[in-house]
């Protein structure tokens, strides 16, 4: 660490890094946001892209029916 103070560069302290970081809770904001958009996104694809959708729910899995 001394070697980095002769360039201007100090050590963070504990609170400083979890502010820089974001900290725990925005991860868990973070993933609950992408898990959401996933689905919508996937919703959206998978009924509206050719009626995939509505045949997908009339005839089964495309392995066949359930």
């Amino acid at each position: 660490m001394k070697n980095l103070e002769n360039f201007g560069v100090q050590e963070l302290k504990a609170e400083e890094i979890n502010e820089t970081n974001g900290g725990f809770w925005n991860f868990v904001i973070g993933a609950i946001a992408g898990g959401v958009l996933y689905d919508a996104v996937k919703y959206v694809y998978t009924t509206d892209v050719e009626g995939y959708g509505r045949w997908l729910m009339e005839n089964g899995s495309a392995g066949g029916p359930k």
